[in-house]
């Protein structure tokens, strides 16, 4: 059986075929990453501007990064768990180049799954922001004039 492990209150990374579960004494602020995903609790309430609800999700909504590589194979276990809220730009058959992705409410626990990371386990009642990892730009290595 696999020994599950919980975040503390400092950010921490999910070991390969890990699971790990949230605490429920995290606050707003607090997460930690699911390899390139990073996972991050936020204050509960409505929906934030630029974001909609996601109605009759379907399996298509489980994956929760855009893309077709491995990397982007993070999914929800279940779409009876929580409420999907997307940006409003998201769109499943798009190049998305933003950082921000969907939040998620969990109704219940709720977990993240991902073929080579461990699963990740949101306790019910939580709300977490999901968010991508940049990559470095070696564009951004040149040398330029210091703007005021």
């Amino acid at each position: 059986m696999e020994k599950i492990l919980e975040y503390s209150k400092t950010h921490h990374t999910v070991e390969p075929g890990k699971a790990l579960r949230m605490s429920d004494a995290l606050s707003v602020g607090d997460g930690g990453s699911q390899g390139d995903l990073i996972i991050q609790v936020v204050k509960h309430g409505s929906v934030p501007a630029g974001f909609r609800i996601v109605d009759n999700p379907t399996d298509q909504d489980k994956q929760l990064v855009p893309g077709n590589t491995t990397g982007s194979r993070h999914y929800l276990e279940s779409l009876d768990t929580c409420v999907i809220l997307r940006p409003a730009k998201w769109n499943h058959d798009a190049p998305y180049d933003e950082y921000d992705g969907p939040l998620l409410h969990c109704k219940e626990d709720t977990t993240i799954t991902h073929p080579t990371h461990g699963d990740v386990t949101i306790p019910g009642g939580m709300c977490v922001s999901l968010h991508y990892q940049r990559v470095y730009d070696e564009e951004l290595k040149r040398e330029r004039r210091q703007l005021d």
